[in-house]
């Protein structure tokens, strides 16, 4: 169960680097997250790895959580389900804003 949390969360964080990446670089979006939009202004292709590197070890992470996961007391798991459902809750919303741009520009360049 926590393992797809993880896929889940690696797959929209690099989903969300991809898009963003995209967007900055052709002038359709502004990154919010202030400490992001220092690396993206620094290097968007550094950005871009940035977060795809993160994407890799969350799939790590995800990959050996089974056994730390089962020495977790049931009350400290349930936590961190929480926090990791929270994560994963803040991720669709922000790869949902990225529709606010993505669409348009899609009709765009589909309809053109």
């Amino acid at each position: 169960m926590i393992r797809s949390w993880f896929f889940l969360i690696a797959f929209l964080n690099a989903v969300d680097g991809i898009l963003s990446y995209w967007g900055y670089v052709n002038g359709y979006m502004k990154e919010l997250n202030p400490f992001m939009d220092a690396v993206l202004s620094m290097h968007p292709l550094t950005f871009l790895l940035l977060k795809l590197w993160v994407s890799a070890i969350l799939v790590g992470v995800g990959v050996f959580s089974k056994t730390v996961v089962l020495s977790l007391k049931p009350g400290v798991k349930m936590g961190f389900l929480v926090i990791l459902w929270l994560i994963a809750l803040l991720y669709t919303l922000i790869t949902l804003n990225h529709l606010r741009w993505l669409v348009p520009v899609l009709q765009v360049l589909w309809f053109s």
